[in-house]
């Protein structure tokens, strides 16, 4: 009944910003229809101006999601924490094209650090990276036909042969391996085309579409080919259509009622049809002096935030205070996420250590500092010795006591830039 309501609610919501869009263009319509010629000959000549800004920030956070922070604590075993360095440079250049209202945007986020790929498990026998294998020497088997035999009987046992394949061979099909984390994983392209309508009585509207792209190949811990243990390869490739509408009213605070409805097929299609809803102020101090200041704030619904678990709720609320300094600025941003469930999910987090995340109501992740490691591996193994029926409780209670943390709620990250117009 909730998914029919939701779903009722976006096409009637999509239906009425069409038809408030229609009428603002035969409004347009009907003014210029009514202005002189000359008028209308000046009309639309206008020069491209071009709006160039380059950023330093401290962690790649977006609708509170953290796109760098996270993966570097997964990489570097590290709990999740709220406030990382992890820097990236992130340049943007806003095209504002002579054909009037009608934008081009590019934005790009390229990490400085920590860019190469990491042997972050600690394995000492895999057949592929994120691959199964032991962590110290005995260790229970791991379900690698292959890495079992070897690390069991040997590398000259005649078993060896039966088990492997003819280019898995110690030392170079079987061996330690990095697995596929290095934060070069976050680099990536957002385009977007916009156009925005004269203002009117109804206030400002902005239509558009935009993707986002990486450029390096990387790997799925949540998404896995049937018959295919490995990690499977994949690159984000984000598409959503928005629409923005700046409300007539309180004017000085910039109140903006924004709505995104994603297309692309992330996560093999669970993603489609996610829909992010916002409202923002802001407002500049100062304007046009040398010194500026500009709070604002963001908070964010989420309909549906894949089509697996099909959550709603607040997804984030995003605070920020900008000091400018002509053209150079510091910010400093706060993002809250007040229900932590639409985030209590391995298609947020990942498996990590192939540890599946049971409960996704309690807040509760799996701590990638409690997984890896021969010292680690053999307490959970230990575990398994000790209360080894399957499903018993006392097994799972002290394993997510000895793996779990509680999700991040507030999380931090300041930048600096320059902006430049030509």
């Amino acid at each position: 009944m909730k998914t029919h309501l939701f779903s009722n609610f976006r096409v009637a919501l999509i239906l009425s910003l069409f038809f408030i869009a229609g009428n603002i263009i035969y409004a347009q319509k009907t003014v210029e229809a009514n202005l002189p010629s000359s008028d209308l000959e000046t009309k639309g000549k206008k020069d491209t101006k071009i709006e160039v800004t380059g950023e330093i920030v401290s962690d790649f956070i977006w609708r509170g999601m953290s796109f760098s922070g996270e993966a570097l604590n997964r990489r570097n075993n590290e709990a999740y924490k709220g406030t990382n360095f992890v820097p990236s440079f992130q340049p943007t250049i806003d095209i504002h094209t002579p054909l009037d209202g009608f934008k081009v945007q590019l934005w790009g986020n390229f990490q400085l650090t920590d860019r190469q790929n990491r042997d972050s498990d600690y394995r000492l026998l895999q057949s592929y990276p994120g691959g199964p294998g032991p962590s110290y020497i005995g260790q229970p088997a791991s379900g690698d036909a292959c890495v079992d035999s070897i690390a069991g009987n040997g590398v000259n046992n005649p078993q060896v042969n039966t088990a492997c394949a003819p280019n898995q061979v110690f030392g170079q099909g079987i061996k330690p391996y990095r697995e596929h984390n290095g934060m070069k994983n976050s680099d990536g392209l957002f385009t977007a085309f916009s156009y925005s309508f004269d203002k009117s009585k109804w206030g400002n509207f902005t239509v558009g579409t935009w993707f986002y792209n990486t450029f390096h190949k990387s790997y799925s811990n949540t998404v896995v080919e049937p018959g295919n243990p490995r990690p499977r390869p994949s690159r984000m490739a984000w598409q959503e259509y928005y629409i923005f509408w700046k409300l007539p009213f309180f004017e000085a605070a910039n109140p903006t009622l924004s709505y995104y409805t994603q297309v692309s097929q992330e996560n093999s299609g669970s993603q489609v049809g996610k829909n992010y809803l916002s409202f923002s102020l802001s407002h500049e101090f100062f304007e046009g002096k040398f010194f500026r200041i500009t709070p604002s704030t963001n908070v964010g619904y989420t309909f549906s935030n894949n089509n697996v678990e099909s959550r709603n709720g607040i997804q984030d609320i995003t605070t920020s205070l900008k000091f400018n300094l002509a053209d150079f600025f510091i910010k400093g941003t706060h993002v809250h996420r007040p229900n932590l469930y639409m985030y209590d999910s391995d298609y947020y987090f990942g498996a990590t250590g192939g540890l599946a995340n049971r409960t996704t109501n309690d807040g509760m992740i799996v701590d990638p500092s409690k997984v890896y490691g021969a010292d680690k591996q053999y307490m959970l193994d230990l575990v398994d010795q000790l209360f080894p029926r399957a499903n018993d409780p006392i097994n799972t209670y002290l394993k997510e006591k000895l793996t779990l943390q509680k999700i991040q709620r507030n999380l931090f990250w300041f930048s600096i830039g320059y902006t430049k117009t030509f």
